[in-house]
């Protein structure tokens, strides 16, 4: 999907149990792997295929698709743009965003997609799991470089380090990955603990890439702790 960057958004601060997997549950997962795949539609298939993984359990069926569907467009377009044509506080609205009629058929192919990958039968590898880690944490890390490296980071909203989506110099792969904060959905903080132990392990290198996104960070925050441990 074609986006800007995230903004502060209303989300249920508990979210129903995994194991229900209700049409409001899925409509939290679909919803938070569009925000933390950051615009990048190859990685949110790869969250897709993550979460098949460690939870296989995880099934769309053909009666709750069309709620999950209702629920994911009110979530994402509220995100985007604000309800109905007011700018909703809190929430910055970008020049770049595609019209919602287009918005709203992208999140009908990123739900056949989520249904499709979450009911795929093809048992799963432990090589598999550290390929998609592998390539989920790169990906971040070429992101929030990327951003860093901007005048104006993500946005041009005050910045408010205290608030992540507010935060106009947010890192994915810090704030989610090496400092633990909860992305409010345990299967996406599952995967930011396994890029965690991924990057963080005895040994592993850090790429230039993640070498200078920390950097930057830092400049960005003076004082701000990053945990580098496992």
């Amino acid at each position: 999907m074609i986006i800007g960057e995230p903004a502060e958004v209303a989300l249920p601060t508990n979210p129903e149990h995994a194991a229900k997997f209700t049409p409001r549950y899925a409509s939290l997962v679909l919803f938070n792997s569009f925000r933390h795949s950051q615009g990048i539609p190859i990685m949110q298939r790869d969250i897709f295929s993550y979460v098949h993984i460690v939870t296989p359990e995880l099934k769309i069926t053909p009666e709750d698709k069309p709620k999950v569907l209702e629920l994911s467009r009110k979530m994402i377009t509220s995100f985007l743009y604000g309800k109905g044509h007011d700018r909703k506080e809190g929430v910055t609205l970008h020049a770049n965003y595609p019209p919602k009629n287009i918005v709203n058929d992208r999140i009908a192919e990123e739900l056949d997609e989520m249904q499709e990958r979450f009911n795929d039968k093809e048992k799963p590898t432990p090589e598999k799991k550290r390929e998609l880690i592998q390539k989920i944490a790169d990906t971040i890390i070429d992101r929030d470089l990327g951003f860093l490296e901007r005048e104006d980071g993500r946005n041009k909203i005050p910045h408010n380090s205290r608030k992540p989506f507010m935060d106009s110099w947010l890192s994915y792969i810090v704030h989610f990955g090496l400092n633990r904060n909860s992305t409010g959905v345990p299967e996406l903080d599952e995967v930011y603990a396994d890029i965690r132990a991924f990057i963080t392990q005895p040994g592993a290198a850090r790429s230039q890439k993640l070498t200078e996104t920390l950097k930057i960070y830092r400049k960005k925050h003076p004082g701000a702790a990053i945990n580098l441990k496992p």
